[in-house]
């Protein structure tokens, strides 16, 4: 009996594994006629959830932007609400492909440089470019695979967002790579390179620490012997890890 009872399980089981599919073909091939109009509305359909996604993201991304005060700050600590930000960001980013987020990250490095351009130099304009790094740092680990790719782009807003994701992501972080950032780049990026080399040094591998701090003192050398004299706030950070 038990033999007898085992056999119509699996008969059972069987059977139900291949009704639902049977059936949904079945019904395709019954009314492929009506189904046809709702098919060729699908791409639209998708299209609109995926643009729903990226609206969501953004929005995610302004948020945290907004957090970041309008003066005297310059996007050097990673705060809790990046952190908490970037992992529902990573999240939403699971169901979009590398097309969308490509899109998404061109758009903040367009901005970056937009604002490099347009604005003079001072407070104002850093405090703008700050807010733009902060949404890149926020969505780095969502892009995270796109990292060696943005670190060979000749655009500058492209090569800073590298920075950003080595800043949340340092195990990602190139510190030979992040040295050469010393040479031809702008004073905005050497503080967030310094940045990236702080993070790198304190997150407790001390052989990757040991070397950031051997590049942070040559970087040093050089912010220091720069005709228009030293970044403050650069030297500060590299001075903290030579230290360390």
């Amino acid at each position: 009996m038990d033999d007898v009872s085992q056999l119509i399980t699996a008969i059972a089981a069987l059977v139900s594994a291949l009704f639902w599919p049977i059936v949904i073909v079945t019904v395709f091939v019954v009314f492929r006629k009506e189904l046809r109009p709702s098919l060729k509305r699908l791409p639209d359909l998708l299209g609109r959830v995926r643009k729903l996604k990226i609206a969501g993201i953004e929005a995610e991304l302004d948020k945290v932007a907004d957090a970041v005060p309008d003066a005297d700050n310059l996007g050097e600590e990673i705060t809790r609400q990046e952190i908490q930000t970037a992992s529902r960001v990573e999240t939403q980013a699971r169901s979009l492909d590398d097309d969308a987020l490509w899109e998404q990250v061109h758009t903040l490095s367009t901005e970056y440089e937009s604002l490099r351009k347009a604005m003079p130099s001072g407070p104002t304009r850093t405090n703008a470019m700050t807010r733009v790094f902060v949404k890149m740092r926020t969505l780095g680990p969502s892009v995270v695979s796109f990292v060696d790719d943005l670190k060979r782009s000749r655009s500058a807003g492209e090569r800073l967002f590298a920075i950003a994701i080595m800043q949340i992501e340092p195990d990602v972080a190139d510190i030979d790579w992040l040295e050469k950032r010393f040479q031809g780049e702008r004073p905005f990026v050497f503080f967030h390179a310094a940045n990236a080399l702080r993070v790198v040094a304190q997150a407790g591998d001390p052989a990757r620490a040991s070397q950031a701090r051997a590049v942070a003192e040559r970087a040093l050398q050089k912010v220091r012997g720069f005709g228009a004299g030293p970044d403050r706030d650069t030297t500060r950070v590299l001075e903290s890890i030579v230290a360390s």
